[in-house]
């Protein structure tokens, strides 16, 4: 009376549990110019969602949300955490910005100004005299160190460690950029070059903030948050994209391969965020909206 309980018992407690599926990758490399999308996070932890990727000197740096500074060296394999001296344990710490010159690595983040290293990332501390704002980027000019933030440009002469405003223009700024010679600006609704005499702005008009700058060939591109897309050989004269090709054409230069139309397709449901081209293929992560 007891042997079919007893049977049920033993079929059902050694019937194997079905393995909960892997959560997608959060970071994805391709090395033949989009065509296929690889895992690239390894050392990253699951939950990590990537804010920002620089490529210094081989070196690749990962900002994140809420667990740091990353870094892939050269000749490694796995990333890194170099995150000490930063305030990780901050609910408001949000890093927005990076860019290195040297052994010299700064990262800019929301409402907090601007953290330094001069070790490489060993090791980060916040700026004496700091932006009191919201950075989005940087750039290197010469001996001049440029900030754009929410509250429009900073300036500094000592890599960092002190900031002033470059100017009383208050426009926030979204993206920099060098070409040919010329400092390029990009706010929300708009694209400048950077004089002595100030901001010289085109009569571009996207309809969505533009978000990213990007060089290819002897065009410097800009792209919105939804990629709508300008470009431009010197800064007087900005071509629109008017048409494109179902996911691009094949194209090892990452600017014109967006400009034809390419889309990177990820595995999964989360869309693709911002391609960024780097010393080991191109890098792209799930976006995250805004």
């Amino acid at each position: 009376m007891y042997l079919f309980p007893l049977l049920f018992t033993l079929l059902f407690s050694t019937a194997p549990v079905p393995a909960a599926s892997a959560p997608p990758p959060i970071l994805y490399v391709s090395t033949d110019n989009g065509q296929h999308w690889n895992n690239f996070a390894e050392g990253l932890p699951e939950k990590l969602q990537v804010r920002n990727v620089m490529d210094h000197q081989g070196d690749l740096f990962l900002a994140s949300n809420t667990k740091g500074i990353y870094v892939l060296t050269a000749d490694g394999c796995t990333w890194e955490n170099r995150s000490k001296g930063l305030p990780l344990g901050s609910k408001d710490f949000f890093p927005t910005a990076l860019s290195a010159h040297g052994k010299i690595i700064l990262l800019g983040t929301y409402q907090h100004g601007v953290y330094i290293s001069k070790d490489g990332g060993a090791y980060w501390r916040r700026a004496m005299f700091n932006i009191n704002s919201t950075v989005s980027d940087f750039i290197f000019n010469d001996d001049l160190l440029l900030a754009a933030s929410h509250s429009g440009l900073w300036q500094s002469y000592d890599n960092g460690d002190s900031w002033k405003r470059h100017s009383t223009d208050l426009t926030p700024i979204n993206a920099l950029s060098l070409h040919n010679d010329r400092l390029f600006v990009a706010r929300q609704n708009g694209i400048g070059i950077l004089t002595d005499k100030g901001i010289s702005w085109s009569d571009v008009q996207p309809e969505w903030a533009f978000a990213q700058l990007l060089t290819g060939g002897d065009y410097l591109y800009v792209i919105s948050a939804k990629d709508e897309m300008y470009r431009t050989k010197d800064g007087s004269h900005w071509e629109p994209r008017l048409t494109w090709f179902p996911n691009g054409l094949p194209n090892d230069n990452l600017p014109e391969a967006l400009w034809s139309g390419y889309k990177a397709q990820i595995p999964g449901d989360t869309p693709a965020g911002r391609i960024h081209p780097t010393s080991r293929g191109w890098l792209v992560w799930p976006g995250y909206g805004c």
